[in-house]
């Protein structure tokens, strides 16, 4: 039975906002299809074009945007997808290995790298380089008290510049980290993390909402 609704095609087919030409053609996307164009001797001029050669060519595509990205890695780019695109099996670049950390702290500069803002007004910024430093001395830690690769770092914290400083640290050495929200129940909490069963329990003691501060050093003592 028909609803009795009427579907304004116009609202559906019309974009709210289409960048420039200009802005276009300073974006890195335009930048990567500008690099296959000539590594491959191909005429891509839009997008929909680089895209039915991604679908067309897969192997192409996958190794020239590791190559055009610059990630930083060990093995043999070759093969860049093994499975024959088949969902689920594909395999991307199983003979190459590379470090989220690594690639992820590879600017070591003076730029922002973080810019936390918490509910209370406080300003956090952190600079590639002290982001480095402050990775490498959590990552010194977690090894001296016998992390390695393959060990689950679990953290009851909330999203502030710590959360992201662990989890480059516990991937800079091969660990799994995991974490969830100070706000999650104890049930939720004990759900997640027994299914990992891991070497250490990270915490933080209570967090901000509207205003108010919420211990949660008995849920975690529990």
């Amino acid at each position: 039975m028909a609803s009795g609704i009427t579907i304004d095609k116009e609202m559906i087919v019309n974009p709210i906002w289409e960048p420039s030409l200009d802005t276009i053609k300073k974006t890195n996307i335009t930048s990567f299809q500008n690099y296959a164009n000539q590594k491959y001797e191909l005429n891509l001029s839009n997008y929909n074009d680089l895209h039915a050669w991604s679908t067309r060519s897969p192997e192409n595509f996958w190794s020239s945007l590791l190559e055009f990205t610059k990630v930083k890695y060990e093995g043999d780019i070759d093969p860049a997808v093994d499975g024959h695109m088949k969902m689920p099996g594909t395999k991307w670049f199983p003979n190459l290995k590379l470090n989220f950390a690594e690639n992820l702290l590879r600017f070591n500069n003076k730029n922002i790298a973080i810019e936390s803002h918490r509910e209370d007004g406080d300003l956090i910024q952190l600079s590639y380089k002290e982001l480095t430093l402050k990775v490498e001395s959590s990552s010194n830690y977690f090894k001296s008290i016998g992390i390695k690769e393959g060990d689950r770092i679990a953290a009851i914290i909330p999203n502030i510049p710590e959360a992201i400083i662990f989890m480059l640290a516990a991937s800079s050495i091969g660990a799994i980290w995991t974490a969830c929200s100070p706000d999650f129940g104890e049930d939720a909490i004990l759900e997640r993390f027994t299914q990992v069963h891991p070497k250490v329990l990270i915490s933080t003691d209570g967090y901000l909402f509207k205003g108010k501060y919420f211990s949660i050093q008995d849920k975690v003592s529990c």
